[in-house]
């Protein structure tokens, strides 16, 4: 079977929920070159070939862990349906106890899973001084693999391999105490008021909102917090079982919240040109000519 090549890191059942009427989105990557958004389907955007792929010696991709990726995105994605579907209703919403974890979760997974989060940068900038601080410190035990290890240095080949399952390892990790940790997280939803705003989707969705006192998630006014839709935004709270339910009626906040979005990432979408593009001319970016 031929091994999946292009993987999502903002999967695309996340992505239809920020489409317009002909179910594309505003896309615009800093990198691109171009002065203006443009409108692409979900599939066609937030995702690199081989993300999610472990290198195997033998020339192989395992694609084991976008398979588990898909599988959460399958059973997160009717649970973003209820909780969007209620909170643009204005019921009350309250999940249960697995729903809640099911949400904390997937938050936690979509943050360390995108090219930009901090786990994945780390290994990027970092990966030769743990190379040769490793290396050192085998060289000091004995010097049998002194052949060995220059073999290995100058395969570059080899070193990307092992760069590449690094960053699946991860992706991939989930330690006991952290899924402990979040199961005891209350889940909040925020739904913006004013029908004229909107949020938008970027390459890294994930923002840590702190205080000044704190950033431990589970302390007042610490959360996760991501955008699942246009209207609606779902955070982590404090600890406790309960749901969250708030308006967001406050335009400036969403602004802001935006701002904060395209501020750690490269590439920005929404169901709106002026919105993209409101904000990529924020970065520096030249005006983009209407057409």
């Amino acid at each position: 079977m031929v091994a999946k090549k292009a993987h999502h890191f903002v999967p695309r059942m996340l992505l239809r929920n920020f489409a317009n009427e002909r179910n594309k989105l505003w896309w615009f990557r800093n990198a691109s070159g171009l002065p203006c958004p443009q409108e692409r389907l979900p599939e066609s955007i937030f995702f690199q070939n081989h993300l999610h792929a472990e290198q195997l010696k033998s020339g192989e991709k395992d694609v084991s862990l976008e398979d588990e990726f898909e599988a959460l995105e399958n059973l997160i994605a009717p649970l973003f349906a209820k909780i969007i579907q209620r909170s643009e209703a204005g019921e009350n919403l309250m999940l249960s106890d697995e729903e809640r974890t099911l949400c904390a979760v997937y938050i936690y997974t979509q943050w360390k899973r995108t090219p930009q989060s901090f786990g994945q940068q780390l290994i990027q900038d970092q990966f030769l001084a743990y190379r040769d601080r490793a290396i050192s410190r085998l060289r000091q035990k004995s010097d049998k693999f002194d052949d060995e290890i220059e073999d290995w240095l100058s395969d570059e080949v080899a070193q990307e391999r092992v760069k590449q399952n690094i960053r699946v390892g991860i992706m991939r990790r989930m330690d006991p105490q952290v899924s402990d940790w979040l199961s005891k997280l209350s889940i909040g939803v925020g739904r913006i008021s004013n029908a004229k705003k909107a949020f938008v989707i970027t390459s890294n969705p994930v923002v840590k909102l702190t205080t000044r006192d704190s950033s431990t998630l589970g302390e007042p006014g610490v959360g996760f917090y991501l955008p699942i839709s246009k209207r609606v935004v779902l955070f982590t709270s404090t600890f406790g079982d309960e749901t969250h339910g708030m308006s967001i009626v406050n335009d400036r906040w969403i602004r802001n919240f935006n701002l904060a979005l395209c501020g750690q990432s490269e590439e920005i979408a929404g169901h709106s040109k002026e919105l993209v593009h409101s904000l990529t001319k924020v970065r520096g970016k030249k005006k983009c000519s209407e057409k």
